[in-house]
């Protein structure tokens, strides 16, 4: 009799370890899962932030190319300014040493008379 009564609380016991081990498991699972929605979340963060970076770092790149470009065109009209007027000065230069000949000329044809 004492051994029944040893084996039914052993198996009482037993049961009361199953029954906390079962609790245990389910709360294992109830942490997973709300680890998995937090995680899901972190994710969807992350994604949404890269995305922005993203279409941040697009429209600064179409902004820069727009201002380099209003730049180079800025430099162009500049430096064609530059040419035309390089181009009068050279001009002014022939037209002056084109006179200064016609003067000496003037000078040496006087001079021999």
């Amino acid at each position: 009799m004492r051994q029944t009564r040893t084996d039914d609380r052993l198996d009482e016991f037993g049961h009361r370890i199953d029954e906390r081990f079962d609790r245990v498991d389910e709360r294992f699972d109830r942490v997973e899962a709300e680890m998995d929605q937090r995680f899901k979340r972190v994710e969807a963060e992350i994604k949404e932030s890269h995305q922005a970076l993203r279409s941040e770092m697009k429209e600064g790149n179409q902004t820069l190319r727009l201002e380099m470009k209003g730049g180079n065109r800025a430099l162009r009209a500049d430096f064609d300014a530059l040419r035309q007027e390089n181009h009068a000065l050279q001009m002014t230069m022939i037209r002056v040493g084109g006179a200064i000949i016609v003067a000496l000329m003037g000078l040496v044809i006087a001079g021999q008379v």
